[in-house]
């Protein structure tokens, strides 16, 4: 399986194991209205380029082989 990291917390909390909070945002705007429900004053934002995903796949399987 592969997984995003937001649909494995959502998993996880469905089994009771806790998570931090945390909201996906496509856009800056998104991003911003997520902060201000989720409240507090400061925030994390973990960004991804869905450029840079091939690369990293191949660098993943490259990884997995074994020695």
């Amino acid at each position: 399986m592969n997984f995003h990291e937001y649909q494995a917390k959502e998993l996880f909390a469905k089994y009771g194991i806790a998570v931090p909070p945390g909201k996906v945002a496509n856009s800056p705007d998104a991003a911003v209205d997520a902060a201000k429900h989720l409240g507090g004053s400061q925030w994390m934002v973990k960004a991804h380029d869905p450029r840079r995903w091939p690369r990293q796949s191949r660098r993943r399987e490259v990884l997995q082989e074994p020695r």
